[in-house]
This record gives C-alpha cells, structure tokens and sequence, in this order.
C-alpha cells in the first residue's frame, strides 16, 4: 500500500520526502484557481485486523480560505492509489530462472 500511496503522489504532485518505515509521504500541489497550493502528508497506518488505513492531512499555503480543495486532493489521492494498486496486481510476476540463466 505505501508503495502504491507512494506512486500516486508522485503522478500527481510534488513529493517532497518519503519514509516508508515511519508510513509517511509528504507533498505539495500545485497553485490553482482556488489555491495557492497546498503541503499534504500520507500516513500509511497498517491496522490490527490486517487491514491498512492511508490518513491524508491537507495544509493551506498563504490563504485563508481553502474552498473545498482538501476534499478534492483527497478524492484525487485516492481514486490514484486504486489505479496504482489495480495496476500493480496486473504486473506478471517475475519467471523464475533456471540453474545457470542469466
């Protein structure tokens, strides 16, 4: 899962550092019409019941109103790392080499 939170950041927007032992992934996005951009941070947080949990925290960027754009980070966040994950299911695995191949 981080691999996958790690990827869809990357296709996205800025990632300014990555941690996989502590589950963190920070970014930044962009400047748009309703933002000056924001700093976000990924926690990968792997629960008790073998489920994961991926935790997004947006940040406003010298402005006093963020107009929704959290939610729409977060929606593009998520809506990635299911196309990050469906396309790492259907990578083939690696063929198994014989004694002496290289």
């Amino acid at each position: 899962m981080f691999q996958a939170t790690l990827l869809a950041a990357q296709h996205n927007w800025a990632v300014r550092s990555a941690d996989e032992n502590a589950g963190v992934i920070s970014f930044d996005t962009g400047i748009s019409l309703t933002s000056n951009g924001m700093a976000c941070s990924a926690l990968v947080v792997q629960l008790r019941d073998g489920k994961v949990e991926v935790r997004l925290t947006t940040q406003k960027k010298l402005q006093a109103f963020a107009w929704g754009v959290g939610g729409r980070i977060a929606n593009k966040l998520f809506a990635a790392i299911e196309v990050e994950l469906q396309n790492i299911r259907n990578q083939p695995l690696p063929a198994e080499k014989k004694v002496g191949e290289q």
